[in-house]
This record gives structure tokens, C-alpha cells and sequence, in this order.
């Protein structure tokens, strides 16, 4: 595979993937229209043995964010199911990304990291907000959302065995819920699903303030359904805020075209409010309801 491993705080031990290589997305182009149904994932009452497992830490400002080793909890996932999973799958095959079969949860991927700096750095307040993370995988911006006063989080990712077995034990390792003062939520399956049932997840009322979402646009056919989550799901005064690449080689997606595709098709009104420098450049941009 050509994607290559970036240590975000020196003296770590954890690998944080960089890219979504030209390679691992070659088979876009064969794209299976099935796509997972929607449900909620809840969290089993027997926390999963991951006493041999690593624990990370990423350090910001004023928090720390605990995260289990994403290589070691791949092989655990893998180990534990059958053959026909979706992560094993993809171990099988050496793929990080399978289309509509497995979307790469069980990375820290590059640009999570950059959207967690980004909301320390911006003092973005959480304080008794409703939050949902779209793609979250290990759900770290959802993590520092609870930890900074959130009054919900719900994560969201397309597969059910990333919740289960990485995004909810990254949770508890941060002993999210056991204060009492934040309640999270974890749905699986494909954004279209779960937007024709928001209204029976949020109610008729609740919507979400803040929405955060990392290396979701490589993929251009699923603008659409990601606008239409922003849509039916943002609060009227909410913020999305977006990490992600400004091209994703060999995919066609990135942030030009996500915002081209954006000023073309929603209602919504884009600005870049970071830019990483780098090789392929990255950015933070802020999503809002036009007035």
C-alpha cells in the first residue's frame, strides 16, 4: 500500500495514516449500490479484553484524549469475527477501504488529527451542545466534544464492527459517560440511511448545533448524501466543521471540488478557516446555513 505512517507528538507510538492512496481506491470504480441500512449500535455491558492492547494518548492545550493502538485492535476485530465481516474483509485483502464494505474506520486518519488541533486551537466551545460526528472511526473530535461539556454526541460510522469494537471502547477508555453529564449515541450504515431517519433518531426538534467530520469527501458520488445529512440534521445557527484534503489523487474528491460542489447544490455557505501545509495540502472549513 502506499500510504505512509505520520507520529502527530513525537515520543508516541501511534500511527496516524496520511492518505487514502490512489491505490486502496482503485476499485471505486466498481462500486456495489448496496449500502448498509442504518441502525444504532449500543454498547455491550462487557467491555471488550483489550488489556493487551496499547493506549495512546494525544495532547492538546489543556486535555488529553486516551485512544487504543488502531493496528492492535484491527488484528482483535479481525481475530474475533468470521471470515465474511467487513473488517475482515478488509485485513484479508490488504485494503484500507473497500467500497460500501469497509470505509477505513479502524485508522486515526491524518486529518482527525488536524480537525482536533483545530478546535482546541480555535476555542470552539462545546458547552451543553448537541454534536454528532459523521465517519467518526475512532471518534476522537466526538471525544473532545464530550470532554469539553457536550451535552450529546452521537457517533456515526458505516460500520458496526468499527463502533463496536473501536469507537465505543475509545469512549470508555476516556470515561466519557461515567460522569453523568454527556449522553452518546452510535449509529452504523450509509448517510443516506441515516438521513431518512433523523427525524425519529433527533425527534421533531433536536438538531444537531455542531457536526464534525474528517476524510469524508474522497469520494465525489457521496457529496450528495453528506449534503443531505448537513441538511435534514444542522440546527439552523449550526457549524460543520470539515478535514479534509484539498485533493485525494486519483479519486477526483478534495476540498475544491467539495466546495465547488457545495456553492452548486446546497444552500450551505463554505469558508476555509485553516490550511496545513504540506505536500497535499489540507484544510478545516466551516459549513453554515445561508440566510
Amino acid at each position: 500500500m502506499s500510504f505512509f505512517f505520520n507520529f502527530p507528538n513525537p515520543g508516541e507510538s501511534d500511527n496516524v495514516s496520511s492518505e487514502k492512496s490512489e491505490t486502496e481506491k482503485s476499485s471505486l470504480a466498481s462500486e456495489d449500490v448496496m449500502v448498509a441500512k442504518c441502525r444504532e449500535i449500543f454498547p455491550s455491558l462487557k467491555e471488550k479484553d483489550y488489556n493487551n492492547v496499547a493506549v495512546l494518548s494525544y495532547r492538546l492545550s489543556d486535555d488529553c484524549i486516551h485512544y487504543y493502538d488502531s493496528q492492535t485492535v484491527q488484528k482483535t476485530a479481525s481475530d474475533s469475527l468470521s471470515a465474511a465481516c467487513s473488517v475482515s474483509q478488509a485485513m484479508q485483502s490488504h485494503s484500507d477501504i473497500i467500497p460500501n464494505v469497509y470505509e477505513g474506520g479502524l485508522k486515526v486518519w491524518e486529518c482527525a488529527i488536524d480537525l482536533l488541533e483545530f478546535l482546541q486551537n480555535a476555542e470552539i466551545s462545546f458547552v451543553g451542545k448537541s454534536v454528532l460526528e459523521l465517519g467518526c472511526g475512532a471518534g476522537l473530535p466526538g471525544i473532545l466534544a464530550a470532554k469539553q461539556g457536550a451535552a450529546l454526541v452521537h457517533f456515526q460510522d458505516y460500520n458496526s464492527d468499527v463502533l463496536e469494537f473501536y469507537t465505543i471502547a475509545n469512549v470508555r477508555l476516556n470515561q466519557i459517560e461515567e460522569s453523568g453529564k454527556c449522553t452518546c449515541r452510535y449509529f452504523s450504515g450509509d448517510w443516506s440511511s441515516f438521513q431518512e431517519q433523523s427525524h425519529s433518531i433527533l425527534g421533531e426538534t433536536l438538531r444537531y448545533d455542531i457536526i464534525l467530520t474528517a476524510e469524508t469527501i474522497y469520494k465525489t458520488e457521496n457529496y450528495s448524501k453528506l449534503i443531505s445529512v448537513f441538511k435534514s440534521c444542522l440546527a439552523k445557527d449550526g457549524i460543520v466543521y470539515l478535514a479534509a484534503k484539498s485533493n485525494y489523487f486519483g479519486v477526483g474528491g478534495g476540498t475544491r471540488d467539495f466546495e465547488q460542489f457545495v456553492k452548486k447544490h446546497s444552500q450551505f455557505a463554505s469558508e476555509v478557516c485553516r490550511t496545513i501545509e504540506a505536500g497535499v495540502p489540507r484544510e478545516i472549513i466551516q459549513l453554515t446555513h445561508q440566510e
